[in-house]
């Protein structure tokens, strides 16, 4: 399925789910998601698996991923085909 605005989800095994769709894919849209998905799953392990885009890896998201207990898993640079 491709959507034409931009989509952020979170996929949970043993959880609730999280799809938002931000006005952009900027560090600050992206983790307001990062804090739903914290919210709707308290006290339990995040692993959030995400491609290489900028505002996946800056520092601003890494930083909110640590303060939030999420850890995160960057896919292989060059790698689209895993997204």
């Amino acid at each position: 399925m491709k959507l034409d605005e931009p989509a952020v989800g979170c996929y949970t095994l043993n959880g609730e789910s999280v799809l938002t769709f931000p006005e952009d894919q900027s560090k600050e849209n992206i983790c307001a998601p990062l804090e739903e998905v914290r919210e709707q799953n308290p006290g339990t392990r995040i692993l959030l698996v995400l491609d290489n885009f900028s505002s996946h890896i800056c520092e601003h998201t890494r930083k909110r991923a640590h303060q939030l207990g999420i850890d995160l898993v960057f896919l292989p640079v060059g790698s689209p085909h895993l997204n």
